[in-house]
């Protein structure tokens, strides 16, 4: 009931999931003061704060050195991205929080994120 109260007001499908159909990107997380598009990145693991309203995420690594990203801290379980990739569509579902930091390098490194919203 919980999920059909917070997302009533969406469209849905004949057997009333919410229908993930894209209308604006964002570029800043959902975090009271926000992480902006593009971030830098260090060895410390960055918490993103899955907008409410998000469905996917974009991210492009822009900087130099690869990155992994996760779904839970203290990344046990994570994405390699190499330097100059993108990630394109990375479904959220109910992920409430993507981790980032760099894969083993020790100087900075940057990306460029957006989450698709509904």
């Amino acid at each position: 009931m919980a999920f059909q109260k917070k997302f009533g007001s969406f469209q849905r499908d004949r057997n009333q999931r919410v229908i993930s159909v894209g209308n604006k990107i964002q570029t800043q997380d959902a975090t009271a003061t926000p992480q902006k598009s593009p971030l830098v990145v260090s060895s410390t693991e960055i918490d993103i704060a899955v907008p409410e309203n998000a469905f996917a995420m974009y991210i492009f690594v822009s900087g130099n050195f690869d990155i992994i990203f996760s779904e839970i801290t203290g990344m046990a379980r994570n994405c390699k991205l190499p330097a100059g990739s993108d990630h394109k569509d990375i479904p959220l579902g109910r992920t409430h929080h993507v981790y980032v930091k760099l894969a083993g390098a020790t100087a900075d490194s940057e990306i460029s994120f957006y989450f698709k919203t509904i």
